[in-house]
């Protein structure tokens, strides 16, 4: 165990003055806890929130902030750091999971035995935050199973945190697998937790089999579910990069290998990390499934396109076209010119974001604003390009100077001269060696 103190001396004055009773502000803050779900090579791929609920370390998170954790980390609002854990109980249809935390002393919320009711005033509690609401509705899925639904905010700092009552007792755990309406959170009450306990696992997390969280939506909710307005659906967690995204959704895919909208992801996710062959098997397989899946056909001519197979690519787009087709995932304006065949008949190379689209004889690109262009290279007198801060951060400065005035696509100005911001490194390399292999005149500078 390691001890690093991040928590704000705010924390503990936080709920000053808003909390009577017994249970204080400061300790119903230092109760919180964040959860950290680990690789087998300790890489973060997500974080979530917890809090503790009894004196000898159970700590209440979500089911899918933890499922299919090769490693867990906790760490709680003194600093201290867990990295050896017990799972007490798992609940994938109620989205919580228990686990207990070995050598234990900090303060922990005490658990209110709560019947809610509409109009309530509750608090949602997160790392250093605090949010004021009010239950909206109460909507029974199954006798032992009660979605609660409240106007109440919810940010990476309190999702998966406890809320609460006036007296800092805690009464139920913000869940993102429940879908409300807008402005809505669904929140399971704690009270589904002491049946959980009734049954404890207590297992090390490598003894334990895994239950999907996209696989466990009762059936036998279903009707209860559209009755309430609600729908299950895979939680949002906040991912930083393709390779913790493809690491996810080869963990949800591990659990249903039927999930082609997870294959598609997981394809584009391969794509953007140069894994040309597993992104390859997991296209294959979506388009066995649902061949006429236009967003996955424009997947695959990406991918060939990658691979450098600009006529098989061109084929894939055209088909499209002949279907009377338009692909569900147009990046641009670009894409669309690249789609209906306009000026784009011999290759067509989509790269990244989709801003700039490589052609035989010319490019399109398309800003943020909407400067949306074709332009043919030997219409291209000169071009300069050098890096530049933009927005903090660098991006690829290129500065075209046309022969004669060029329009954008709108038509609303001409211009002899224009200048593209590419972030992408890629989409800079590639497009400075079509302008050179095209004899465009290029200069390119340092800064």
């Amino acid at each position: 165990m390691t001890r690093k103190l991040i928590w704000p001396v705010l924390a503990a004055v936080l709920w000053a003055g808003l909390l009577s009773g017994q249970q204080s502000a400061q300790d119903v803050n230092r109760a919180v806890a964040e959860v950290i779900h680990l690789a087998a090579d300790g890489s973060d791929i997500l974080r979530g929130n917890g809090f503790l609920i009894s004196s000898d370390g159970l700590l209440v998170t979500n089911y899918h902030v933890v499922v299919g954790a090769a490693r867990l980390r906790v760490q709680i609002a003194n600093g201290d750091v867990y990295d050896h854990v017990i799972v007490e109980a798992l609940d994938p249809d109620g989205d919580i999971a228990v686990l207990k935390l070995p050598a234990f002393q900090a303060p922990y919320l005490r658990k209110a035995n709560w019947k809610p009711t509409s109009g309530e005033s509750i608090r949602l509690v997160g790392r250093n935050v605090a949010y004021d609401g009010a239950v909206e509705a109460v909507h029974t899925l199954a006798p032992d199973l009660d979605i609660v639904i409240a106007k109440l905010r919810v940010d990476a700092r309190s999702k998966g945190g406890p809320v609460v009552n006036a007296q800092g007792e805690s009464l139920g755990i913000v869940t993102l697998t429940y879908e409300p309406g807008a402005g809505m959170t669904a929140v399971i009450p704690l009270t589904r937790v002491d049946a959980l306990l009734s049954k404890r696992l207590s297992q090390p997390l490598e003894d334990i089999k895994w239950e999907s969280w996209s696989a466990a939506a009762n059936p036998a909710y279903a009707p209860a579910l559209e009755k309430a307005g609600l729908r299950r659906r895979l939680p949002d967690p906040r991912i930083r990069g393709e390779k913790d995204l493809s690491r996810r959704l080869e963990l949800a895919l591990a659990f249903d290998p039927t999930d082609l909208a997870a294959k598609a992801l997981l394809a584009r996710a391969y794509i953007r990390q140069g894994l040309y062959e597993k992104a390859g098997a997991e296209i294959d397989q979506v388009l066995a499934a649902d061949p006429n899946s236009s967003a996955v056909v424009v997947l695959k001519g990406d991918l060939l396109v990658h691979t450098g197979e600009f006529d098989e690519a061109r084929k894939l787009y055209q088909s499209l076209v002949d279907k009377g087709l338009q692909p569900a995932n147009n990046y641009s304006k670009a894409r669309k010119g690249v789609v209906s065949g306009q000026g784009f008949h011999d290759h067509a190379i989509q790269f990244c974001q989709g801003n700039v689209v490589l052609g035989a004889d010319e490019f399109a690109y398309e800003g943020g604003s909407g400067d949306a262009f074709f332009v043919r290279y030997d219409t291209i007198k000169a071009v300069t390009v050098k890096p530049m801060p933009w927005s903090g951060r660098t991006v690829h400065q290129f500065k075209l100077q046309f022969r004669s005035p060029v329009a954008n696509m709108s038509k609303t100005w001409k211009k002899e001269t224009f200048t593209l911001r590419i972030p992408e490194l890629e989409v800079r390399d590639n497009l400075v060696r079509y302008l050179k292999q095209r004899g465009v005149a290029l200069t390119e500078q340092a800064k």
